[in-house]
């Protein structure tokens, strides 16, 4: 979305040399790429031009005719408002041409792709998140331990390290500690500036 670049492309059914051919010559030239990205919607050649005007077409002649592309469809796939990506159909002179159901479908199925594109996106800036907070709390001179229950992992800065490390062996753990809260534990959290 910010450099109108492909940065990326997976293809089933056509050849590595026409996925190239296409991003040479095709990709800046395709009018149902174009409407789609535009429009927001499910874009269907033969519901934008006859298929002998498509099939006269330059982009048809120097790229989709290497493999009789008469019928295609681009839904676009969206992310927090905008296009990332776009999910492509084709279909030769012998396959059957797209009917509404079937753009519905293809329709819905670029709905759940920007889903799961945007929580995966989602999902890596958490990551970056939790990375960028361990690494401020590494830096901090104050003894911290954070503790997931929910994955069962537990950070603990230097500060902290050398504080549990001091610790005699007969003391109680942060977990014994935690699981048996008193006064005393609690004045020994204290004392040890364990947060």
């Amino acid at each position: 979305p910010d450099t109108v670049e492909v940065r990326d492309t997976s293809a089933v059914g056509v050849s590595d040399y026409f996925l190239a051919r296409y991003d040479k010559v095709g990709r800046r030239q395709d009018p149902v790429l174009r409407f789609a990205v535009e429009n927001r919607v499910v874009a269907h050649n033969l519901a934008m031009m006859s298929a002998s005007q498509w099939r006269s077409s330059r982009l048809y002649e120097e790229v989709f005719a290497l493999h009789r592309m008469t019928s295609l469809v681009y839904a676009p796939i969206i992310v927090d408002d905008r296009v990332v990506a776009t999910l492509n159909l084709g279909g030769d002179d012998s396959a059957a041409e797209f009917d509404a159901v079937q753009l519905d479908r293809i329709g819905g199925l670029s709905e759940l792709l920007g889903a799961i594109l945007g929580s995966l996106q989602r999902r890596g800036a958490l990551a970056r998140r939790v990375g960028q907070f361990r690494a401020a709390i590494d830096l901090c001179e104050q003894p911290v331990v954070v503790s997931d229950l929910q994955d069962g992992e537990r950070h603990v800065n230097p500060a902290a390290r050398a504080v549990l490390a001091a610790r005699a062996p007969d003391q109680p753990g942060i977990d014994e500690e935690l699981a048996n809260p008193s006064d005393d534990a609690a004045d020994s959290r204290h004392d040890s500036d364990l947060i």
